[in-house]
């Protein structure tokens, strides 16, 4: 049977991915339990919900702030939006692109060490 004259490329890329995703270890030795790290062995937790208005968004890193009351003051948190994250309104789905500066928003988030990731941004 004739091969693909897009085998080798695709040989390659395989390889690369391989040795990318392994990791290196002397002769002889087994790898550990975390290859890439202890980091990513922790599953990220859920941080619960918070409830404020967006003080700034940055739509090329994601990260939107938002302030939110407590007693007098206000603590602000910075959101890592993804793309996978949920952004709904009202009986509509939305992208990052909807989210503007000074909008009330109800935010499902879950925490991975010191990083916030929204799960679920709901506009109200």
């Amino acid at each position: 049977m004739p091969r693909s004259p897009l085998a080798p490329f695709f040989l390659a890329s395989i390889v690369s991915f391989t040795t990318l995703a392994l990791p290196a270890t002397a002769a002889g030795a087994t790898p550990s339990a975390a290859p890439l790290g202890a980091d990513y062995a922790v599953p990220a937790r859920n941080a619960g919900t918070i409830e404020g208005r967006v003080a700034s968004i940055d739509y090329k890193s994601g990260v939107m702030s938002v302030d939110v009351p407590q007693g007098g003051s206000k603590k602000t948190y910075d959101v890592l939006v993804v793309p996978g994250t949920n952004i709904q309104g009202n009986k509509t789905f939305h992208t990052i692109a909807d989210l503007k500066k000074g909008a009330r928003v109800q935010v499902l988030l879950s925490q991975h060490g010191a990083t916030y990731t929204a799960q679920i941004i709901r506009l109200l």
